[in-house]
C-alpha cells in the first residue's frame, strides 16, 4: 500500500501549504455556552440506546468505547489524531469517504464518532449520514430514526426534529430514514450549507458518512462544503487506481489523511489498522 501512503503524504503537504497562512491562528473551540443552552432546551425524544451486547443476530457495527479493548483503543488513537489535525484548521465538519463499496467507510465513521464522544464530555459530537441513496448508519448503530436528514434537506422538517440523542452523553445522530433515488438533487440545494453551518455552531466535530466516491456524484458535489476529508481504504479490496481516482475527485487541500481497514500482522490477531498523514500505526482486532 506504499502508493496510497505516498498519495496521502503529497495531499497532506498540499493541504498544509494551502492553509498554513490563513488558518494558523484558528482553533476549534467548544460551542459557546449560549449555543449549548439553546441546544439543551430544544424539545427532543428520550435518548436512544446503542446496543452493547452481541448475542443473537448482531447487525450493529459500533465498537463500545466504555470497555477496554484493542479495537476501541485504536479508534481512540484515530480520534486523537483527527482532533489534532482539525483544531489548527478551525475545522469541525469531517467527511468520511471511500472509493467503492464494502471498504469499511460506515464502520469507520460510526466508531470515530463514538471514540471522539468518549474522550471529553464537554465536546459534543454529531454523526451525520449523507449516504442518502443507501443509508447504513442507522443499521450500524442499531437505531431507527423517525425523521430523516433527507426530510430536513427537502424543507419538510427542522434540523432539531431530526436530532437523535443517544445514551452516549456527548453524541447526537442525524440519520437518513428513507433512501433517496436522486440524492444529488437534495444535496445540491442551499439547504446543505445551512445544515452544516447550524451543526458547526452546536458541535465540536461533525463526522459524516457518505456514499462511495466513484459510484455516484454526491461526494464530489458536497465535499467543498466540508472542512476536511478522511479517506478509507481496505487491504485486498481497494485498488491503487480506484484510490487515486477518488483522490482526484476530492479537494486536495481538505484531505486530512486516511484509515486503512483489514490490516493483518503476524504479531497480532488483527483486522484494523490506521495510518493518518501517511504514517502506518498498526493493526486492530475485528470491529
Amino acid at each position: 500500500m506504499g502508493e496510497i501512503t505516498e498519495a496521502l503524504r503529497r495531499a497532506r503537504a498540499e493541504r498544509e501549504a494551502a492553509t498554513r497562512s490563513s488558518s494558523a491562528d484558528k482553533a476549534a473551540a467548544p460551542p459557546s455556552p449560549a449555543v449549548a443552552r439553546a441546544a439543551a432546551m430544544e424539545p427532543v425524544q428520550a435518548p436512544v440506546a446503542i446496543p452493547r451486547r452481541r448475542e443473537g443476530f448482531w447487525q450493529a457495527r459500533a465498537v463500545h468505547m466504555e470497555r477496554p479493548g484493542a479495537v476501541a483503543e485504536r479508534f481512540r488513537h484515530l480520534a486523537v489524531r483527527v482532533r489534532r489535525e482539525l483544531e489548527p484548521l478551525g475545522g469541525r465538519t469531517l467527511l468520511v469517504a471511500s472509493s467503492l463499496r464494502e471498504e469499511g467507510k460506515t464502520v469507520t465513521a460510526c466508531n470515530l464518532a463514538l471514540a471522539l464522544a468518549s474522550m471529553a464530555s464537554e465536546r459534543r459530537i454529531a454523526l451525520l449520514d449523507l449516504d442518502l441513496r443507501r443509508p447504513s448508519v442507522a443499521r450500524a448503530m442499531a437505531v431507527a430514526p423517525k425523521i430523516g436528514i433527507e426530510q430536513v434537506l427537502r424543507g419538510e422538517a427542522s434540523l432539531g426534529s431530526a436530532r437523535l440523542r443517544t445514551d452516549v452523553a456527548s453524541l447526537d445522530l442525524y440519520l437518513a430514514a428513507q433512501p433517496m433515488r436522486h440524492a444529488h438533487e437534495a444535496l445540491s440545494t442551499p439547504a446543505l450549507p445551512r445544515v452544516l453551518a447550524e451543526l458547526r455552531e452546536q458541535y465540536s466535530v461533525v463526522v459524516t458518512d457518505t456514499p462511495p466516491v466513484l459510484l455516484v456524484p454526491d461526494v464530489p458535489l458536497v465535499a467543498p462544503e466540508f472542512d476536511a476529508c478522511l479517506v478509507v481504504a481496505r487491504v485486498g479490496k481497494t485498488t491503487r487506481s480506484a484510490f487515486q481516482d477518488m483522490l482526484g475527485l476530492l479537494p486536495r487541500d481538505k484531505l486530512l489523511g486516511g484509515f486503512l481497514n483489514q490490516v493483518r500482522a503476524a504479531a497480532h490477531r488483527a483486522e484494523y489498522g490506521y495510518y493518518l498523514g501517511g504514517q502506518d500505526a498498526g493493526p486492530q482486532d475485528e470491529a
